[in-house]
């Protein structure tokens, strides 16, 4: 039992009951990597839409970038001369960044090419900034302590930094004077 009193197999029951969580076989197999594959991808309607039309029209390649530079920061954190035994961080991140950057090159297909300079110099930007993090940590930090936390707190902006990517789009959708998405 927790404190709160109720047990954390009726809590998980309930959000894969509430349908948080995919249960198809690809997802319980291969846990969000599967999920990336299976039906309940909610980037997979957005994504055949744009295939299927040609074009990206309104929508933004924010969310992707910023998970994608997520990603990268954590992986550089679970890097074993940044913080040893931490073999699950990189998988997870570096199958993350597979995933964000198959999103993007379909972006990138599909867009103008403002859009498309606009996206390929940010990604350079994330690069950037991934290597000097990358650079400094490694160079200046001598123990992996220190260079855990200063990569780790790095990276924990990141994840502010992707929480916070789609709330642009929506402020984006709600300055225009029809709302197509949300």
């Amino acid at each position: 039992m927790s404190a709160s009193g109720h047990s954390v197999v009726a809590s998980v029951s309930f959000i894969c009951i509430d349908g948080a969580h995919d249960l198809s076989p690809s997802s319980l197999l291969f846990g969000d990597e599967g999920f990336f594959f299976s039906d309940g991808n909610p980037e997979r309607p957005t994504f055949v839409g744009i295939c299927k039309k040609g074009s990206v029209e309104q929508y933004s390649a924010a969310p992707y970038l910023a998970t994608l530079i997520n990603c990268g920061l954590w992986l550089l954190y679970g890097l074993p001369m940044v913080h040893p035994h931490s073999f699950l961080v990189i998988t997870i991140n570096g199958s993350g960044i597979a995933i964000e950057l198959a999103y993007l090159i379909i972006f990138l297909r599909y867009s103008d090419r403002r859009k498309r300079l606009r996206v390929v110099l940010l990604l350079l930007l994330e690069l950037l900034v991934i290597g000097v993090v990358a650079l400094l940590a490694l160079t200046l930090a001598h123990t992996t302590k220190l260079r855990s936390t200063i990569i780790g707190s790095t990276a924990m902006v990141g994840n502010v930094i992707m929480y916070a990517a789609p709330l642009s789009v929506m402020v984006r959708q709600l300055s225009t004077p029809i709302i197509y998405i949300i």
